[in-house]
C-alpha cells in the first residue's frame, strides 16, 4: 500500500472474491485428491485459485473459446471472473502479505515454542531411557549376585544334611 500497488480499501474487493469463491466451491467438482484438498482448505488464496483454474482447463470442462476470448464452460467463466477480479488493483498481493504477516508474527513463534517444548521432552526421554538402562544394569547384576548366593546355599545345605 506505500507504494501505491493497491488501493486503501482493499478489504471490501477480498470480501466479495472469497465470497464468490464460497460459491464455486459448492459447484465445482474435482476428481484428482490433490484438487479437492485445495478447494477444501479454509482459506484458498490467489495461487490456489490458478492451480484448480489450471486443472479445470486441463480436465473434462473443455477450454473450449469463443471468438472474443471467453470460455464457453460456465464453471471456467466463473473461475476466470474470480481470478480476474483478485488480480484487479492486485488485490492478491494484499491478500497474500496479509498472510505473511499473519504467519511471521504468529506461526513461527508458535512453531518455534513449540519445537523448544518438543526438544525438552526429547531430552527428558533420553534422561530416563540412561537411568532406566543403568537401573537394569544394577538390578541383573543383583539378581545374579542374588542367585550365587543361593545356589552357594542349598550347596551348603545339601552338605550339611548329608554329613
Amino acid at each position: 500500500m506505500d507504494r501505491k500497488k493497491v488501493p486503501a480499501k482493499w478489504q471490501d474487493p477480498i470480501r466479495k472474491c472469497h465470497d464468490k469463491l464460497s460459491s464455486l466451491k459448492k459447484i465445482t467438482e474435482l476428481s484428482d485428491p490433490d484438487m479437492k484438498s485445495l478447494l477444501s482448505k479454509e482459506n484458498v488464496t490467489y495461487f490456489d485459485g490458478k492451480k484448480i483454474f489450471a486443472f479445470l482447463e486441463k480436465t473434462t470442462e473443455s477450454p473450449v473459446k469463443n471468438m472474443f476470448g471467453q470460455y464457453n464452460s460456465p464453471l471456467l467463466k466463473e473461475w476466470n471472473a474470480l481470478l480476474k477480479a483478485w488480480e484487479r488493483d492486485n488485490i492478491y498481493l494484499a491478500e497474500s502479505s496479509r498472510y505473511l504477516v499473519q504467519y511471521t508474527t504468529h506461526e513461527c513463534p508458535a512453531m518455534k515454542k513449540s519445537i523448544i517444548a518438543m526438544e525438552k521432552q526429547i531430552s527428558d526421554a533420553n534422561r530416563r531411557w540412561t537411568f532406566y538402562i543403568a537401573t537394569d544394569s544394577q538390578l541383573l547384576y543383583l539378581w545374579r549376585l542374588s542367585n550365587s548366593f543361593q545356589s552357594c546355599r542349598i550347596t551348603i545345605t545339601l552338605h550339611t544334611i548329608r554329613t
